[in-house]
């Protein structure tokens, strides 16, 4: 994540990108926004941008390449199932609210897009709607969040786990140099929840899950997240660049490794492309009856 992507408003085509390998590939493309509309979906590899080879981009190339000025175009190819095809997008001002919230038919619905400065004032008014809603359960949506600040992961784990509860633990050469616990008043604790998490739940959404889950305060519903759990430095170069050094790997607290593995879900449901076409979502059903139960 680089710095302007934290504050939620920028213009370019409303995705997350990430690189496996050689491949510049979507990790997310956010709900509403253009790369969504046109059809781009997590796990697309990006052969070319504006007939530009991607692969021999850097991470940060790629995205300045996507990004311009609002209304103008972006010609990206990519390869989908297995085929290429080439798709052109209107760029937008992507602006992004980190929190919405809704209660209904006694359960609040929490939907976190990304974890910015901001988020855990948000999630923090959300609870205490539930709580003053008398809420029978709660669904935390981090479907599709790519991530964001570390210790905006930690204090929103806090709204769960009482003060002191393990949430994070950061390691370097199999040595744990950091643990983090949360802190601050767990204003839902007790109240059953579900975290609902997909391919594209990354980084800060998995430090989220894993530690609710591994604190047995929730029950993760969907299909296995991305797996990004290391610790990055930005260093910045003489030349104007930036040099991004992994320093460390992140842990669960019952110590399962995030980086590469991901978060497996409790209940493993999936939600196909045409269930998205079609605006059907198992998955948010499956967690609604959960909590029904």
């Amino acid at each position: 994540y680089f710095r302007n992507d934290l504050n939620g408003t920028f213009s370019g085509i409303g995705a997350e990108l990430g690189k496996e390998g050689d491949n510049i590939i979507v990790v997310s493309p956010i709900a509403g926004y253009p790369a969504a509309k046109a059809g781009l979906q997590a796990k697309d590899i990006i052969v070319s941008i504006d007939d530009k080879p991607a692969a021999v981009m850097t991470l940060s190339e790629a995205v300045s390449n996507i990004r311009g000025p609002s209304g103008t175009q972006v010609k990206l190819k990519v390869i989908q199932d297995g085929a290429e095809k080439d798709v052109n997008i209107t760029r937008e001002n992507i602006t992004i609210p980190s929190v919405k919230w809704e209660v209904k038919d006694g359960i609040g619905y929490m939907t976190i897009s990304t974890f910015s400065e901001e988020t855990p004032a948000l999630a923090r008014q959300a609870a205490a709607e539930f709580k003053s809603q008398k809420v029978k359960g709660v669904v935390v949506d981090v479907r599709g969040n790519p991530g964001g600040l570390l210790d905006s992961s930690v204090d929103i784990a806090s709204i769960w786990l009482p003060e002191g509860s393990p949430v994070l633990s950061e390691k370097r050469g199999g040595k744990v140099i950091k643990t983090y616990e949360a802190s601050g008043t767990a204003i839902l604790r007790g109240i059953p929840t579900v975290v609902l998490i997909d391919e594209s739940s990354a980084s800060a959404s998995e430090i989220l899950a894993g530690a609710l889950q591994d604190n047995k305060v929730a029950t993760l519903i969907g299909v296995k997240s991305y797996g990004k759990g290391s610790v990055q430095n930005l260093i910045q170069l003489s030349h104007g660049g930036v040099l991004k050094v992994t320093i460390a790997r992140w842990y669960t607290p019952e110590g399962q490794n995030i980086d590469k593995e991901g978060i497996a879900p409790d209940e493993k449901v999936d939600r196909t492309v045409d269930d998205v076409k079609a605006g059907r979502d198992p998955q948010k059903d499956a967690a609604t009856q959960f909590l029904n139960k």
